[in-house]
C-alpha cells in the first residue's frame, strides 16, 4: 500500500465516480538501477477514481474522513503530468 496524502476529492451530482488527487509516495521512479544500484523513486500528483455503489449527491457523498480512511486502498493511482509549456 502506497502512502498518499490527500489534496482535493470531487465528484459530479449524479454520478457513481469520486476523483480523489493526492501525492503518492513511490509513484514514479527518477533514477534507473546501475549494477551497483537499485531504482530510485519519488513522490508524484496522482489521481484515482473510486466507483460509488449509488449516485452521488449531497445526502451519499464521503466525508474527508471518510476519503482518507480510503487512501491507503487506492491501488491504481495514475499520476498526472506536469503542465508543460511551448518555447514560442
Amino acid at each position: 500500500m502506497a502512502h498518499a496524502q490527500l489534496i482535493s476529492y470531487s465528484y459530479t451530482r449524479g454520478s457513481d465516480a469520486l476523483f480523489v488527487q493526492a501525492i503518492v509516495d513511490d509513484a514514479v521512479q527518477v533514477l534507473p538501477a546501475t549494477h551497483l544500484d537499485p531504482p530510485e523513486f519519488d513522490s508524484a500528483h496522482c489521481q484515482a477514481v473510486i466507483l460509488w455503489d449509488e449516485p452521488l449527491d449531497h445526502t451519499n457523498a464521503p466525508t474527508q474522513e471518510q476519503v482518507l480512511r480510503m487512501l491507503p486502498w487506492i491501488t491504481d493511482w495514475c499520476v498526472i503530468p506536469p503542465i508543460t509549456f511551448d518555447d514560442d
